[in-house]
């Protein structure tokens, strides 16, 4: 083994093997090891200890036995005498004139079965090995011509016992006799060591990782795990590493790397770190124990995963382990390239959500120094009972979403962080504790960019009965605003009639929706319907109080006329269901 080194793969084959008694080896020897020897000796025994008896492994000539088509028929009785003397006669020459020396493959037979069968494998051994155990016996001992002008070594196996096919390994039970299984097939190669540094063209990683990629993805489930497995050894493998990192949309279920494997890994090569983009930690293994030991540990690992992606792009949490919940902030607040955060936590009346959420203060201060972030998606964030003052943040937000949370003022206005704000898009939905007056303030502030807007389900605090609602105030200068959707407890209809429509907008269709629309009256909808500026208009109501049938067809004409798409009706929930009051089913949801 001084000048050269083997490889053995184990695989199954596609042919079929009555009760798994086929067996087939293959001995390639590559560049200039033909040079090295003159033959191939392949060698299998067995342990005496084992329960080997009668055991007779032979070499198969008809290939067609096992459904392995070749192009020669099927050979005579004399000609496998044949075959076997010049072996036998190649192994003597070999061992006494040839000045070149043999190259032996050995396998070690080992019992892998249960109770209630014998079921054998093939092991790659050594030399080595076997001047070390005395119990060891030869099953199969032949040599092959292996030169220049020599075809690589090909021999099949016909046994007495059963071999275990690869496919059943992870199964608990396996009956042989009842099974037509793939062929067990070995295939060795055969390489030089070279004494000198050879010059490997170096392929660009980006070459490598796409090679990688079609090799395994789809044809060997967990290859990510393996990659992490590989990469902590072989620091060859480090470009292609790069996979098991990064890609994770395109993970398919159950084919995460694990969380402590890729932690090990960035503690080891922390550099590797780069090609996370993406941190959520669901991605990193499917779902992850919020609490408990195990869920400790992994927690741990999450953190440090953390620790050294600091080139993350996308931050995605949706829930966060109490115990750690504190260490989490100041690795988030290291951050500096995140462009999108999406912090959903489930609802805590949830009785299977185990994990805790992050506060309002709590992400302020995480993303307080995210300068690119763009994005940001809050949801179910945990109620502080004390106002602590807001951060001041340096934010650069196109969308802001936040859900079913408690919002106050100045936590709003706090996202108001450049002199002129490039917001777009602004979806609040069962919010709470918001006042009226600060919503105006921040509409007023993004109301040049403001082109999509959702407020729905709103809790707003207003100073006295009669103040105006801060969508119906902001409308007039909300020039850039496309698409509204609100409700009549944050809204009436003077969010319809004080639209504008400029001769900038051109051909751009605006619409706006009112879902439920109760307390907005329909004779108000219809004055609005004549002056707005809205080119699709649409209110449903959840009660028929105060609904005039002909005052909503006189209003329909009027929108047909100015050439305004308008919907309006009076809907009732059925079983989950939205149905008008005439029983036509509605597509659209109260």
């Amino acid at each position: 083994m001084d000048d050269h080194w083997l490889s053995v793969n184990t695989y199954e084959g596609p042919q079929a093997t009555p009760g798994g008694n086929g067996c087939f080896i293959s001995v390639v020897l590559e560049d200039n090891a033909r040079l090295l020897f003159s033959g191939v000796r392949i060698l299998i025994v067995y342990s005496t200890e084992g329960a080997f008896e009668n055991l007779d492994i032979v070499e198969c000539f008809d290939y067609t036995r096992f459904g392995i088509p070749s192009a020669a028929s099927r050979p005579s009785y004399r000609e496998v005498l044949r075959r076997r003397s010049s072996a036998t006669h190649l192994a003597h020459g070999l061992a006494t004139n040839s000045p070149q020396s043999v190259c032996t493959v050995i396998f070690e037979l080992t019992d892998t079965g249960n109770s209630r069968y014998n079921i054998y494998e093939l092991i790659p051994s050594s030399l080595s090995k076997l001047e070390q155990r005395r119990d060891l016996r030869a099953a199969f001992d032949h040599v092959y011509p292996c030169g220049p002008a020599h075809p690589p070594v090909h021999v099949l196996l016909n046994t007495s016992h059963s071999f275990r096919p690869i496919a059943a390994l992870a199964m608990n039970s396996y009956d042989p006799t009842n099974d037509r299984s793939c062929i067990c097939s070995h295939s060795v190669r055969v390489v030089p060591m070279s004494r000198r540094s050879s010059s490997i063209p170096v392929l660009h990683p980006e070459v490598l990782r796409r090679i990688v990629k079609l090799a395994l993805a789809d044809k060997w489930k967990g290859w990510r795990r393996k990659l992490l497995s590989y990469g902590l050894v072989c620091k060859s493998w480090m470009h292609v590493l790069d996979l098991a990192l990064g890609g994770f949309e395109e993970i398919v279920e159950y084919d995460h790397p694990g969380v402590i494997p890729v932690a090990r890994l960035l503690d080891t090569r922390p550099e590797r770190a780069a090609a996370i983009r993406i941190f959520d930690p669901s991605i990193f293994e499917y779902n992850i124990q919020p609490t408990g030991l195990r869920g400790d540990e992994k927690w741990e690992a999450i953190l440090r995963i953390l620790y050294h992606a600091t080139l993350v792009e996308t931050v995605r949490l949706t829930y966060v382990n109490p115990a750690f919940a504190q260490r989490l902030s100041p690795l988030l607040e290291r951050l500096r390239h995140v462009r999108v955060c999406l912090m959903n936590f489930p609802n805590p009346s949830n009785k299977f959500f185990r994990g805790s959420q992050l506060s309002m203060p709590e992400v302020q201060a995480a993303i307080a120094g995210w300068d690119h972030l763009e994005t940001l998606e809050l949801s179910n964030l945990r109620e502080e009972k004390l106002k602590t003052p807001a951060r001041q943040l340096r934010l650069n937000l196109r969308k802001l979403t936040i859900q079913s949370s408690v919002l106050w003022g100045f936590q709003l206005l706090s996202f108001l962080t450049t002199p002129a704000p490039r917001l777009r898009e602004l979806h609040l939905n069962y919010v709470r504790d918001l006042s009226n007056q600060d919503l105006l303030a921040f509409l007023t502030a993004v109301a040049p960019t403001l082109s999509n807007l959702i407020v729905s389900r709103c809790t707003l605090v207003t100073q006295d009965v009669g103040e105006e609602y801060a969508i119906d105030a902001a409308i007039p200068i909300m020039t850039s605003l496309e698409r509204l959707s609100t409700d009549g407890y944050c809204a009436t209809a003077l969010s319809i009639s004080r639209a504008i429509r400029t001769p900038a907008m051109g051909l751009i269709t605006r619409h706006i929706s009112m879902r439920p629309a109760d307390g907005v009256s329909l004779a108000s909808v219809a004055k609005a319907i004549e002056v707005t500026g809205w080119s699709s208009v649409t209110l449903n109501w959840t009660t028929s109080e105060g609904w005039d049938e002909v005052l909503a067809q006189s209003a329909r004409r009027t929108a047909q006329m100015r050439g305004i798409a308008f919907d309006c009706r009076v809907t009732r929930v059925i079983s989950g269901r939205v149905v008008d009051t005439r029983g036509v089913p509605e597509v659209c949801l109260v």
